[in-house]
């Protein structure tokens, strides 16, 4: 039996996004249409977002569109004792990017304000807070209640201002055994990078570890589902679809 509490991520989209409105450049649909072609390309290169093949000035319009209203967020992790007690929590932040909020130096010409605009975005709040030992299989019980809001990201949310916003988990932040935790990477062993395939007795070179290749979510799942044995395990729920194999 495991316990916890959390606040839903829909909540949370919505209350970061009241409560950052200020610092959102999210142009209106009129502010967008009037918006001459030069400074729509001037807005685009400022944030290096010029692309080849888009010409005209409606799909150069789209592109800013879509980059003023897509919020990306992060998850952070990390398993403490209290009271003698371990406790998993999860927290949710907003990423700061300068096509979706405004510089400093803008803001502070528009309000007269000197403050970081970075730090204002990207203060944390509480996600879930749960009873968890270190164990894979506690910490696995909370992955149906994540997932429920993940698959809620794709619905947007609307602002006071009727503009529709996306959300997307993007980044993961956390310490070594989280990062392995999240990514699906057997904890431990000797070879414990959560990125790459770096061997453990080498993993502090960098310059080794940057030549090994690496892996993505969905490369890891392929690979895992890809034979019988862990294909099998892993609809039953194994917390180690490949433990206690046999060289045969």
């Amino acid at each position: 039996m495991v316990e916890g509490r959390k606040c839903p991520l829909r909540e949370i989209r919505e209350k970061t996004l009241e409560e950052l409105r200020e610092y959102m450049r999210a142009s209106t649909n009129e502010d967008l249409e009037a918006m001459a072609s030069e400074t729509v390309i001037n807005k685009l290169i400022k944030l290096n977002e010029v692309k080849e093949g888009e010409n005209t000035l409606g799909n150069l319009k789209k592109h800013l569109m879509d980059l003023e209203r897509t919020r990306h967020l992060l998850v952070w992790h990390d398993l403490s004792t209290v009271a003698n007690h371990s406790h998993l929590v999860f927290m949710v932040a907003c990423l700061y990017d300068p096509a979706f909020y405004y510089r400093d130096e803008e803001y502070q010409q528009m309000t007269g304000k000197n403050i970081s605009v970075q730090a204002k975005v990207e203060a944390p709040c509480v996600y879930m807070v749960a009873r968890s030992s270190s164990s894979d299989k506690e910490q696995l019980s909370y992955v149906d209640t994540r997932l429920e809001c993940l698959q809620d990201l794709s619905d947007p949310i609307t602002s006071q201002s009727g503009i529709e916003i996306s959300d997307k988990m993007r980044f993961f932040h956390g310490d070594t055994p989280a990062h392995q935790y999240e990514c699906g990477q057997q904890k431990g062993g000797k070879y414990y990078c959560a990125i790459c395939g770096a061997s453990a007795d080498r993993v502090y070179e960098l310059d080794y570890s940057f030549c090994c290749s690496h892996m993505s979510l969905a490369d890891r799942q392929d690979l895992v589902l890809k034979g019988p044995y862990g294909k099998k395990n892993s609809i039953e729920k194994a917390n180690k679809p490949f433990q206690d194999l046999n060289r045969n």
